[in-house]
């Protein structure tokens, strides 16, 4: 009984979930609410934003879009791939993944990250 009761536990409970309309694409569970993560037009963010949640993967980060499999990546295994051509406040360039943790989005670098400035 203890296996089931574990597996609902992580499972998304439809009867607590907000009305999403028809056609939503439910893209991952929320990291601090478990309810759906659904895509707006400018990032990925808790359907129960309305209800005070403030989960968002944002589609564009240091001047790189996020595409929907880094997104489900993230949202699954907390960590995206290697992403490339990140634009840093100084005008250079550098590489890196998009680490999920807490909730927040964190880059996380690799020893070959950085390129330029």
């Amino acid at each position: 009984m203890a296996p089931k009761e574990e597996s609902e536990k992580n499972s998304l409970d439809i009867e607590q979930t907000p009305a999403l309309a028809p056609g939503i694409q439910i893209f991952g569970i929320c990291p601090l609410c478990g309810n759906p993560v659904i895509e707006s037009p400018r990032g990925y963010t808790c359907s129960a934003w309305r209800q005070g949640c403030k989960f968002v993967i944002w589609k564009t980060i240091a001047g790189k879009n996020i595409s929907i499999t880094n997104a489900r990546r993230m949202l699954r295994q907390g960590r995206s791939n290697l992403i490339k051509g990140f634009k840093s406040k100084k005008g250079g360039t550098f590489d890196a993944f998009l680490k999920l943790e807490d909730g927040q989005i964190l880059f996380e670098f690799s020893e070959y990250g950085k390129r330029d400035g």
